[in-house]
């Protein structure tokens, strides 16, 4: 290898000196612009013009790893006809690289010595970084390309049928031209990392398009994981609600039955009083009539006796029952309850504000002092489940889009 390589252009006559020295087996021309090798005869001229946002010759960092930007390339699928562009990046330790953009989203690409297909088939590799789908297979042609490549580009580019396996963020090509298999892995790379990288304002590079398909997702979590997680948190709740359960009192401190005949033309019944013993704690009335397709509803008035503090709550109570079209129906109940939750101890008593009906004329209540109490535990654990099932509602939605131009979706779309 000599710094004098020169390579002389079959049409300008113009000597490129390669930055790549021996290694540079096709170029541009630095005057011309002609693509040949320099091994061959072959040249061609491309008709289209494209402009890297990289420029050829450039240095950038990438995983602590300084590469020049050798060679671009522009390259169109040949179905389909999208267009995406590739940068041919090299290091002389660690060797050959790339970055490819499609839509403003780019992948950063090195080669994979770790072949995990035969050479007969192609299937859904399962490699050190999960099991991989089968995203695209297609072959392309090379529209443009600027700079220098260590092998004819446009011969591997056409000759090649080209497989791209995900498993996001990670990407696995896969070229076969029937003589040399070549396999690249790489991931997703966010353009604010290539524009560090290569000391370019972001503002420069393409704008996204939509999700990239190996793009992350904004949340992302192993599903087993998450159900772990999930699973322990739930333990965990009940426990914690069966320890406070039993620990309960449920301690009844009063009961009374009335009858509207005992108004005797007041509009309230006032209680006895009764002690509410043990420090802040919940109370629960409950309340019974006995109703027939009927209803009883009253205000009811929590009155501390020392500090005249009052806790106001209704309830009503309803129960009707039928039959219609041969079947019994029923709905509805003769008894009904009402939940204070923090009262503090105290001497009360309870006023009593009563709308009865035709036919029912009487009630009774019960007090209860800290009873065990599950609606909190419900609540909680109707929040807890709300994050797995929106993860996974999200998290299907964002795969929909993802997999949404490739031939080997596994969903189905509506036309």
């Amino acid at each position: 290898m000599s710094d004098g390589i020169q390579h002389t252009c079959p049409k300008c006559k113009h000597l490129n000196v390669p930055k790549g020295k021996a290694l540079t087996l096709a170029l541009t021309c630095e005057k011309c612009n002609l693509y040949f090798c320099t091994q061959s005869n072959i040249h061609d001229e491309f008709r289209d013009r494209y402009a890297p946002v990289l420029a050829v010759g450039s240095v950038g960092e990438i995983e602590g790893v300084k590469y020049r930007l050798m060679g671009f390339t522009v390259k169109r699928e040949r179905k389909y006809r999208y267009i995406w562009h590739e940068y041919f990046l090299f290091n002389p330790n660690v060797g050959i690289a790339f970055l490819t953009l499609y839509d403003g989203n780019w992948n950063f690409l090195k080669p994979y010595s770790k072949h995990p297909w035969l050479f007969s088939s192609v299937v859904d590799p399962h490699i050190e970084e999960g099991k991989f789908r089968l995203y695209a297979k297609y072959k392309a042609e090379l529209l443009f390309a600027s700079g220098e490549f260590f092998t004819d580009i446009i011969d591997v580019t056409e000759s090649s049928t080209h497989y791209e396996h995900i498993n996001p963020p990670y990407i696995l090509n896969f070229e076969d031209n029937h003589h040399h298999l070549s396999a690249y892995l790489g991931a997703y790379i966010s353009p604010a990392e290539v524009a560090e990288a290569f000391g370019v304002s972001l503002e420069k590079l393409p704008k996204k398009k939509g999700m990239g398909y190996t793009e992350p997702l904004l949340l992302s979590f192993e599903e087993s994981t998450l159900l772990r997680i999930t699973g322990i948190a739930f333990v965990l709740a009940v426990f914690v609600q069966f320890i406070f359960s039993s620990s309960a009192l449920n301690e009844s401190v009063f009961q009374a039955h009335f009858n509207e005949a005992n108004l005797n033309g007041q509009k309230m019944f006032s209680t006895k009083s009764f002690e509410l013993k043990g420090g802040v704690k919940n109370v629960e009335f409950k309340i019974s009539a006995p109703i027939s397709n009927d209803w009883f509803f009253a205000e009811y008035s929590l009155i501390n006796e020392q500090n005249n503090e009052e806790y106001v709550f209704t309830n009503e109570i309803e129960y009707y029952y039928g039959r219609e079209d041969g079947e019994s129906w029923s709905e509805g109940s003769n008894e009904g309850d009402a939940f204070l939750s923090s009262i503090p101890e105290g001497k009360y008593h309870i006023n009593i504000y009563p709308e009865f009906s035709l036919s029912n004329h009487e009630f009774t209540i019960r007090v209860y002092r800290d009873v065990p109490f599950f609606s909190n535990l419900f609540v909680f654990l109707f929040i807890l489940l709300l994050f797995p099932v929106g993860f996974y509602v999200y998290k299907n939605r964002r795969e929909r889009k993802r997999w949404e131009d490739s031939d080997f979706s596994p969903y189905t779309y509506d036309e």
